[in-house]
């Protein structure tokens, strides 16, 4: 008897074989299954009919619906690792992909992205990186490269009350900004020892730690230090934050939002959904249909509610 993923395989290809794709049932199958049931259905289908499915999904799938069926068949720090890539190459250079990568992304998975884009690009990450950003920003982003965030779960109350004193007093309480006081501990603290920091922070001045960032830093690296501490300490919560970015205002930001789908549907997509709720009073998956359309929304609606059941 066949094994589930051929019968996926042989299914996923007579929908694309001949004129015209049947959407519906490449739909159906990728929205329902896990990564791994993906990656085996790849694997089937390339053993029965020695081709590569991404492939054929780029020829039969156009636009944003396209992009995210092949998303889905991508391993996702290969993934993570193209998106770095198309945020540098060309003119200009998309700060907001880099920040959103590396400040939410664990140092172990760091380490295995710079290995990827090395062995993809024949480039290393962090002299990419380091080529199209400049300043405290650039500062930042390679001492994130390191990947040498603490993973303590047990802060020392006393040791973060003294580190909110040492950002205080290199921020708020000077004329300027004392940026390498904040580089350190923002790329060094565990994300429990940032929660303790932002806490004896706000005890100590009265302040939210992200408004003493708002008063002393501006652009870039003003977004990069208030995404590291949302995205360390609660980031379910940052990513809700990031979908309602790219579904509010005037357009949708589609790469934002297939990126937020694509990497979170099997770590937090649920509860990405709940915070959601919470923060705008609105469901996520209504302002989702109301923003895009065609097979591209019934995709992304397949992915949240396939998740939500599972």
């Amino acid at each position: 008897m066949d094994a589930p993923e051929s019968r996926d395989a042989d299914a996923m290809r007579n929908a694309m074989k001949g004129i015209g794709t049947d959407d519906k049932t490449l739909i159906d199958i990728t929205g329902n299954r896990t990564h791994k049931q993906r990656m085996k259905i790849k694997q089937a289908y390339k053993s029965s009919y020695g081709r590569d499915l991404i492939a054929d999904l780029k020829s039969e799938c156009s636009g944003d619906y396209k992009n995210v069926m092949m998303a889905l068949y991508t391993d996702p720090i290969e993934y993570d690792v193209d998106s770095i890539y198309n945020s540098i190459k060309g003119l200009g250079t998309d700060e907001d992909t880099i920040i959103e990568i590396l400040a939410s992304r664990p140092g172990w998975y760091i380490n295995k992205m710079k290995a990827k884009y090395n062995e993809k690009y024949k480039k290393d990450m962090e002299e990419h990186i380091k080529g199209d950003t400049s300043g405290n920003f650039r500062k930042l982003l390679v001492s994130l490269l390191q990947c040498k965030r603490s993973t303590n779960q047990v802060p020392d109350k006393d040791e973060c009350e003294k580190i909110a004193k040492e950002l205080y007093n290199a921020g708020e309480k000077k004329l300027g900004t004392d940026e390498p006081v904040f580089n350190k501990y923002f790329s060094l603290s565990s994300p429990h020892e940032l929660l303790v920091i932002s806490r004896e922070y706000h005890k100590l001045t009265g302040n939210l730690l992200t408004k003493a960032i708002d008063k002393e830093f501006s652009g870039d690296i003003r977004k990069l230090l208030k995404s590291i501490l949302y995205a360390q300490i609660s980031p379910s919560e940052y990513f809700a934050t990031r979908v309602h970015d790219s579904v509010s205002g005037l357009g949708t930001n589609e790469k934002l939002l297939s990126r937020i789908l694509v990497t979170r549907a099997e770590i937090d997509l649920p509860i990405i959904q709940q915070y959601y709720k919470q923060l705008y009073g609105k469901e996520m998956m209504k302002d989702i249909e109301d923003d895009v359309s065609g097979d591209y929304k019934k995709i992304l609606l397949t992915l949240c509610n396939f998740n939500l059941k599972n």
